[in-house]
């Protein structure tokens, strides 16, 4: 009988150090290198106009309703987007902030612009939230 119940604790032991074990918070470096695959999934969701999906991935501290976010993410259409690049990404604990270059044109101007943007990004029940700027 005690054989048999200590075989049964050991058994517990190990399955939850296993267990928990396996379920440790990412190193850095991996939220780096996850925040920049959610921050390009992001800006591919909003070039594509799929602002129901892009609003998934915002952090609702601050969010407006989705009517108010789909006009101001949308504002950004008035201009011909070209493309876009993820440049660098940078994590500091829980904080991300990721580096987007935005390709465009302007009306009546046959070149193209780039400008940086400087997104800001929130760690939060294992995943990445992009923070949606306020006015």
């Amino acid at each position: 009988m005690n054989i048999r119940l200590t075989f049964r604790f050991l058994l517990l032991l190990v399955l939850t150090v296993i267990f928990f074990g396996c379920a440790t918070v990412p190193k850095e470096t991996d939220r780096t290198v996850l925040l920049k695959a959610e921050a390009d999934k992001y800006w591919k969701l909003r070039f594509e106009d799929r602002y129901k999906d892009s609003y998934k991935m915002e952090d609702n501290n601050g969010l407006p309703e989705f009517d108010a976010y789909r006009e101001r993410a949308s504002a950004i259409k008035k201009i011909k987007l070209e493309s876009f690049s993820i440049d660098k990404a940078d994590v500091d604990g829980d904080k991300g902030v990721v580096s987007v270059n935005v390709y465009f044109y302007l009306p009546q101007v046959q070149r193209p612009f780039n400008q940086a943007l400087y997104d800001e990004w929130v760690f939060r029940d294992g995943k990445w939230l992009h923070k949606f700027p306020a006015k």
